[in-house]
């Protein structure tokens, strides 16, 4: 089974609720599978040091719900809370672990960069 990595570009907002739908190209079980989404300011940052960092099935981790388990797409659901600090770009990847297959991949990876809001009183 080969999962297909792609290099992409993410957008999203410092203080707002950020959604970013991931195609992992597989099915998903949303049961077993498991699921990481790790950004950090570099890929050689220990995961401990991550600025942001969300799971499926993954003790500790949550914010990532399976949309369509056949087709193999997620969504990440990154609270305001979490990105008011962080710096503008960050590199990112996600992995999925299959447990059927037992198969760990990398299934996206690239840049996430974080704009700031441009209205800072909208209610």
């Amino acid at each position: 089974m080969a999962l297909k990595v792609q290099t992409t570009q993410i957008d999203g907002v410092k203080g707002e609720t950020n959604i970013w739908d991931i195609d992992a190209t597989v099915a998903i079980d949303p049961a077993n599978d498991k699921i990481w989404f790790t950004a950090k300011n570099k890929k050689s940052d220990a995961d401990s040091e991550a600025v942001l960092k969300y799971g499926a099935n993954v003790a500790g981790l949550s914010g990532i719900t399976v949309t369509d388990g056949a087709l193999g797409e997620f969504r990440v659901t990154s609270p305001g809370i979490d990105t008011i600090l962080a710096p503008r770009a960050l590199v990112y990847d996600v992995k999925v672990k299959i447990a059927a297959a037992s198969v760990l991949q990398t299934v996206a990876s690239g840049t996430l960069l974080l704009a700031e809001a441009t209205n800072k009183d909208a209610t």
